[in-house]
């Protein structure tokens, strides 16, 4: 989120996200629908003072994890 009165942003980091470990992902996938389909999943950011964590949740259950590399 963004606010207007804000002042310009840089981007600290980047995290790609791989959807096919998600059980109705894949099956989704290899079922080839023209149409398209949607999977429900959850984001969420893990912040200390020391890195941040990037978590991938599923059915309340923890999927995926990575450790932000921050860019020059």
């Amino acid at each position: 989120m963004r606010y207007t009165d804000e002042g310009e942003t840089s981007e600290l980091c980047k995290w790609t996200v791989d959807l096919s470990t998600l059980p109705s992902f894949a099956e989704h996938a290899r079922m080839g629908s023209m149409t398209g389909f949607y999977t429900e999943f959850e984001l969420g950011l893990e912040l200390d003072s020391a890195e941040v964590r990037g978590v991938l949740l599923y059915n309340g259950e923890e999927w995926g994890r990575v450790v932000f590399e921050f860019l020059n």
